[in-house]
This record gives structure tokens, C-alpha cells and sequence, in this order.
């Protein structure tokens, strides 16, 4: 049987789609290796997905895209066909019906496909992003540039050169958004990263403050990084979470969940049970102070899911936080020192935790703040994970784009020297996908005089307020006797 041309084929599926949807010309060069072929297009509006039954007729769609399946009306400002092994499918970018999860997640795909016919064609691997990136830039309306944009932006930065952890992520910590991964779903153990747990369920059974009567079995298999404890001490809850923190106190781990839970593996129940809540599938505890035990393990997607979780909680992010920190054991304050060097030497870090064992190598989560948004960096197995932590958040933080709203109105003065006075609000906010809903509330008319920061109004943005003021004085209008 005599194969169809891709050309053909490509050309034949347009003329399909033509018929049945709207679909403008081609905006990029089609890409070919072995039996693949991606065709850019743009303002395709009835996009095709997997469900649905919008579709002209089903045989329509059976013959365009070689089997089953149905439709959705859409706005799909760029697409891919795809045509592979002489059958056509379009994979759709799409932010406007109930399939955009969908077509986000068909993003990484694409991309890799981009990089295979890359490496096919020049083995510039490494400028797949860019590509894509320059097809939107390129091509898409103005209108709807910020959307597709923001959907790029979801896909994880696979072009940064690789890390030399055997498991790396960068998280946004409000969207749980992953900015780079190499290997994140990989489990492996997490070594005493696990206290971000121990002290996050220590925190969130509050009362800290009481008082915690130290015994022989809290000090059992506790070798390793400790607070010092011996059996007899006393020493509060609160003290016993910035001794795992700090100084990764395996004796305060285990001393934390035995007095919280009656034993470590009740307080390990414990734990799974809470991963199991945050989404952390891949993850098994069987310690509290991750020293290596049976079949503990985690992954670095996991572990920043985890820490999203933890800093939530005020105590937990005010410890984690400290470079220092006083301990009181017997009535005796000391001072302990964080172990976490990044706190002192990278520009708005807030944590996390640090960890090493001989089986798990160096593990480090770090955070920081960047402009109201925080980053969530994990390492597992890193030789050079301080260096790999910078680095890392220094290029995803290029990921955020900062929004600025500067907006005024004109607001009637009676009895004023000027009809008018002028009232505007400003706002900015840098993030990663930034869609506002503004709603102006301001006085259909003010009496003079009116001072020059007077509030006049108000903006809601999204759910944050942001007031409207007065630009300048208007005297009161005056007649002479």
C-alpha cells in the first residue's frame, strides 16, 4: 500500500477543518522526524478534545482524526496538528473551557516533542523552549498574549542545565506550581528533611508550651545530629521543634513524637496519614527523625508539597526562619545556631531544613521570598547543594512578572473653584499568572473642599482593597458680598 505524503496529509486535514471549523493559515514550518510531524496553526475556534459531543457529526471527527472521541466549542488561540503514522490529531493550548487542566498538562508534551525533532534535525535540544516561546510571541494577538504566555511559563524549565542532585524542584508554594524538576518524582530517602513533618504536626497540635519529661525510650536510636538530651530533662514542646529544626535534633524528633503520639510508630501513623491528606503519594515514613529505617523514603515533588503545607503554619515558619534561638532545658537557656547556611547568605530565604545520611547524601528544602510570592527549592542527594539552591532560585525567579494597574477617574466637586478633582490608585504585583478582576466603588459626586489625598474611593482587585485618592486640593467656591 502506497504511503500518503506528509505534505498531503497535512494538507488534506486543513482543508477538512476548514470546512467544519474556522482555522487560519499555518504560522510556523512544519517539523518532521521519522513518523511525526507538528504543524503550527492559529485561531482555530472549535478546538477538539477527548470528551464532548459537540462535534458536527462523529463521523466528521472519525475522519479527520482517524478515530473516536468528540469536541468542545473553544477560543483555541495557537494549536498543534499533529500528524503521526498517517493519522492527524490536533493537541490544543487553551484557557477557556473545562479542558484547560487538560490542555496545560498537553504543554510538556508538546515541548518534548519539539525537543525530539530538534535533536533529530541539529541537536540544539536546548532551544525547543525557545521555539515555542517564539511561536507565541510571534503570532498570538495582543489580547491574548498574557494567557498563553502564563500557560508556557507553567512548564517546567527542563532547558536549565541539570543539577548535581539525584532529585531537584523548584515550587511555587500558593499554586503548588513546579517551576523546574529533574527526577522529582523519584523516591528516594530524605534523611532528616523528614522533620519538616515531625515539627509541622508538632506545631499544628499547639499548646507548645507544655512541658515534656524526657525518657530512655525518647533517647532509643537517636544517634547522629542532637540537642543533647539525657533522660530526667525537661524541656517544653516549643523547644523540643527548634531543636529538630536548628540543630536536626534526632533525640527532639523522637522525644516530640513519642509524647505526642505514645510511640514512634503510632507517631509515623501519624504521619502517613497527613502526607496522605497533602497529596504526597510517593512518600512513606517510618521515623520521625529520618534516619534511615525500613522503607523510608520520599520524593522532591513530595517534599516541597510538604513544606508548601508546613510554612502555612506561622510557628513552624517563624522557627524555621531563625538563625538562632534560645532553648531552655532544666531551667537552663542556651543558645543553638541553624544549621541552614542559606539563611545568612541568600537574599530572602525563610528556611527549611537541612539533611544528611550516609544512604540518603546531602538533602536540603530551602525557601524564599521574592516580591510576595515564595519558592520552595528541594535537593536530594546534592554534593553541592548550596550552590544548586542559589542558583535555582536566582533563574525561576525569571519565571514571575510583575503587573502594574495605575488607574483614575474624574469625580464631580460641587461647590468647589474646579468641577472636577481627579482620584487614582495604583497597584503592582509580581507573580506567575496574574488575572485581575478590578471593580471601581467611588462617590457619584463630593463637596469642596477637597484635600489632596483625600480618599475618594476605592478599587477592589481581586480580593484586595486599594484606596482612591484625591490628585489635589480643590478649594470651595466663593462669592464676594
Amino acid at each position: 500500500m502506497k504511503e500518503t505524503p506528509v505534505n498531503k496529509i497535512m494538507e488534506n486535514t486543513l482543508e477538512k477543518m476548514r470546512e467544519m471549523v474556522d482555522v487560519s493559515t499555518i504560522i510556523g514550518d512544519p517539523m518532521v522526524t521519522g513518523d511525526t510531524t507538528l504543524i503550527p496553526v492559529s485561531k482555530v475556534t472549535y478546538g477538539f478534545t477527548s470528551g464532548g459531543t459537540d462535534l458536527p457529526t462523529k463521523q466528521q471527527n472519525q475522519e479527520l482524526f482517524g478515530g473516536g472521541g468528540g469536541g468542545g466549542i473553544t477560543i483555541t488561540p495557537v494549536a498543534f496538528i499533529v500528524i503521526e503514522k498517517g493519522k492527524c490529531r490536533m493537541m490544543q493550548i487553551n484557557n477557556y473551557t473545562s479542558s484547560a487542566d487538560r490542555a496545560v498538562s498537553m504543554i510538556p508534551e508538546l515541548v518534548d516533542k519539539l525537543t525530539e525533532l530538534l535533536k533529530a534535525k541539529d541537536g540544539k535540544a536546548d532551544e525547543a523552549e525557545h521555539i515555542f516561546v517564539w511561536v507565541i510571541l510571534l503570532y498570538v494577538k495582543k489580547r491574548i498574549f498574557a494567557v498563553l504566555l502564563c500557560l508556557f511559563l507553567l512548564v517546567p524549565m527542563r532547558a536549565l542545565a541539570s543539577t548535581s542532585a539525584q532529585s531537584a524542584v523548584v515550587m511555587d508554594a500558593a499554586g503548588h506550581t513546579v517551576l523546574y524538576e529533574q527526577n522529582a518524582y523519584e523516591e528516594r530517602p530524605m534523611a532528616s528533611t523528614t522533620k519538616i513533618m515531625t515539627a509541622y504536626l508538632a506545631c499544628a497540635a499547639g499548646d507548645l508550651q507544655r512541658t515534656v519529661p524526657i525518657t530512655a525510650a525518647m533517647l532509643k536510636d537517636t544517634e547522629g545530629s542532637s540537642l543533647g538530651l539525657h533522660v530526667g530533662d525537661r524541656v517544653t514542646l516549643y523547644d523540643l521543634v527548634v531543636g529538630m529544626l536548628l540543630v536536626s535534633g534526632n533525640d527532639a524528633a523522637n522525644a516530640a513524637a513519642i509524647f505526642l503520639s505514645g510511640s514512634t510508630k503510632a507517631f509515623a501513623a501519624r504521619m502517613n496519614s497527613a502526607a496522605k491528606e497533602m497529596g504526597m503519594h510517593h512518600t512513606h515514613f517510618v521515623t520521625p527523625s529520618g534516619l534511615d529505617r525500613g522503607d523510608h523514603h520520599s520524593t522532591a515533588y513530595d517534599m516541597a508539597l510538604l513544606t508548601a503545607h508546613a510554612l502555612q503554619n506561622k510557628t513552624f515558619a517563624k522557627i524555621c526562619a531563625a538563625p538562632r534561638a534560645k532553648v531552655t532545658i532544666n531551667g537552663k537557656a542556651q543558645t543553638v545556631y541553624n544549621h541552614n547556611r542559606l539563611l545568612t547568605s541568600l537574599d530572602g530565604c525563610v528556611g527549611v531544613k537541612t539533611g544528611y545520611t550516609e544512604r540518603a547524601g546531602r538533602c536540603l528544602v530551602s525557601a524564599v521570598k521574592y516580591k510576595g510570592n515564595t519558592l520552595i527549592c528541594v535537593t536530594l542527594s546534592d554534593p553541592d547543594d548550596w550552590a544548586d539552591h542559589r542558583r535555582l532560585l536566582d533563574a525561576c525567579k525569571k519565571q514571575y512578572t510583575t503587573y502594574k494597574l495605575d488607574r483614575h477617574v474624574q469625580v464631580p466637586v460641587v461647590g468647589g473653584r474646579e468641577s472636577y478633582v481627579t482620584a487614582e490608585f495604583r497597584y503592582s504585583q509580581t507573580a506567575l499568572n496574574a488575572t485581575y478582576t478590578v471593580r471601581l466603588y467611588y462617590y457619584p459626586f463630593i463637596y469642596a473642599p477637597v484635600k489632596k489625598g483625600d480618599v475618594i474611593g476605592y478599587a477592589c482587585i481581586n480580593q484586595i482593597t486599594v484606596l482612591m485618592r484625591a490628585q489635589e486640593d480643590i478649594e470651595i467656591y466663593a462669592t464676594e458680598e
